[in-house]
């Protein structure tokens, strides 16, 4: 019942099946990398290379390829909505994921009612082909689960984003890091990737590989490098207290300040991108 009734050979699978297994690679990559860049490439990789491969096939071997273009643009909607927050760190506020919810909603819903008519016309025999009919809309349906999930994972999200690295820290899409300088970003970096606990030696090993064991017997505050580090600590706390972010709070006992130094505590629905991480 096929319009063009073109012969599809046997080894079509073989193309078909390393176009499949290109774009699982390209998919599975896009949801390990933490970066927008990387991110975008991948998706645009995908997408594209995707649509020509479909047109190819639907042109040289049978037009009935041209109905994956529909599930790419599903699969693509599904990874945008996956990955909102990587992608639009600045709309994680409740506000600005509504819209975005309510159009992932809308799609899940057209997609149902699509996938319904094509469950009527197998049940009427209206569609010949119902062997592989019934193969499209069970995949269908499994792409339909995706994107409701998805979907409602915008609303899970946590309202706060902090992006941090050594010369870098961004909260919810803004740039920080001219305001505080590079050390309380660094020191920021620290606190938030290698704790719980961070010490001031801990700090001067990683960044110049010093040890700082002579500073273990005499006062804190004789030590130059510690109130350079104190200082940025400082700036830190004010600014994650300021934003509602948290806070950073050091030992109970001042003396042990050099043995047990500082942890971050965070507010609830904070989530940490370590922008140090490939």
């Amino acid at each position: 019942g096929s319009p063009g009734q073109k012969v599809v050979l046997p080894g079509t699978v073989v193309p078909v099946a390393l176009e499949s297994l290109g774009g699982a690679i390209l998919v599975f990559l896009f949801f390990t990398v933490k970066r927008v860049s990387k991110a975008f490439v991948l998706l645009v990789a995908y997408g594209g290379g995707s649509f020509l491969f479909v047109c190819f096939v639907g042109l040289s071997i049978h037009q009935d390829f041209f109905s994956a273009i529909f599930m790419f643009l599903v699969q693509l909607i599904i990874l945008v909505l996956y990955r909102y927050d990587l992608f639009f760190p600045a709309l994680l506020g409740l506000d600005s994921r509504l819209p975005v919810f309510s159009f992932g909603l809308f799609s899940t819903i057209i997609f149902f009612v699509w996938i319904i008519l094509m469950g009527y016309a197998l049940c009427t025999r209206q569609e010949p082909r119902w062997w592989e009919s019934l193969i499209y809309n069970v995949y269908n349906t499994f792409l339909a689960s995706l994107l409701l999930t998805s979907t409602l994972r915008i609303l899970r999200q946590p309202s706060r984003t902090i992006v941090t690295g050594k010369t870098v820290l961004r909260v919810d899409g803004l740039d920080f890091s001219p305001v505080i300088g590079q050390g309380s970003c660094c020191v920021a970096w620290h606190l938030l990737t290698r704790g719980p606990w961070v010490t001031c030696s801990q700090v001067m090993y990683l960044e110049t590989k010093v040890l700082c064991q002579s500073c273990q017997d005499t006062k804190a505050s004789q030590c130059s490098s510690y109130r350079v580090l104190y200082n940025n600590v400082r700036m830190v706390r004010q600014l994650f207290e300021a934003l509602h972010l948290g806070t950073v709070r050091s030992s109970d006992e001042r003396r042990k300040v050099l043995q047990i130094g500082w942890k971050y505590t965070p507010s609830p629905n904070v989530e940490i991108l370590d922008d140090e991480t490939p």
